[in-house]
């Protein structure tokens, strides 16, 4: 049992390692941006058992060719590859998995089990030869009602030579009570848009959700279930550079974005 396992997901592996480039397709809740300019895009899809598939979409840039440039990219490709390769063996073990268990029966497969769905796409939000902000949305149906979707952030920045990712208390002036006035901006925010859980969210959630950054200020991205019930999607919160101007840290990775 445990060989024919192992068979059942060892080819889609095998187009993983060759690269496999594949159209995409969307799942059914949104369309996907237009590309920037300046960058090329990877893409890598796998099909697996029961229907399965397997997806991401990823940025390289190709706008400013340098070192700086090659390391922002290894970043962005290990961090959407390695989410890719993890799902990857998730999604098709576990499809696999119920395909057996109804070999013998393959009538008694139920309709959930099939069409399995994992995707990582993108949002460039700011690109540049020393720092980049992207962010990434997941796309998950493994059965059920409805998907899910969440986010997460592929924020770089070049300091002293080396890649680093950006962590969001670099952003801020050091020793500076920033985690409290941040706090009541997104929550202010959040009461516009009439999150309906967001008395009972702590600030460590608020403030550990993925966050993207550009000229216009600081972005926070909360998925379903995180301040609000399925029902009112995910909300997205951009404290303008206006309102956050005099935290930013001179020498942190948004020091250029201040005008």
């Amino acid at each position: 049992m445990r060989a024919a396992f192992t068979q059942l997901i060892a080819w889609p592996s095998s187009l993983l390692l060759a690269g496999c480039l594949h159209g995409q397709k969307e799942p059914e809740h949104g369309q996907a941006p237009a590309k920037p300019k300046g960058v090329t895009e990877v893409q890598l899809q796998a099909d697996g058992p029961l229907r399965a598939k397997a997806s991401t979409t990823y940025p390289q840039l190709v706008a400013w060719p340098s070192a700086e440039q090659d390391k922002l990219n290894k970043a962005i490709e290990n961090l959407f590859v390695g989410r890719y390769k993890l799902v990857f063996t998730w999604i098709f073990a576990g499809a696999a998995e119920a395909e057996m268990e109804f070999a013998d029966e393959p009538s008694k497969i139920g309709a959930s089990f099939y069409d399995w769905m994992i995707k990582d796409s993108y949002t460039a939000v700011h690109l540049t030869c020393w720092v980049v902000s992207i962010r990434g949305t997941h796309y998950e149906y493994t059965g059920g009602a409805h998907g899910n979707t969440t986010f997460f952030n592929a924020n770089y920045w070049i300091r002293s030579g080396k890649i680093e990712k950006v962590q969001l208390a670099q952003i801020f002036k050091p020793m500076y009570l920033w985690k409290g006035q941040i706090d009541r901006l997104i929550r202010r925010e959040l009461r516009t848009q009439e999150a309906l859980w967001l008395k009972d969210v702590k600030r460590k959630d608020l403030l550990g959700a993925a966050f993207t950054f550009s000229e216009k200020g600081l972005e926070f991205h909360y998925h379903p279930y995180v301040v609000g019930p399925y029902t009112q999607g995910g909300f997205h919160v951009l404290l303008p550079m206006a309102e956050i101007r005099h935290l930013i840290y001179p020498g942190g990775p948004m020091s250029r974005l201040v005008k």
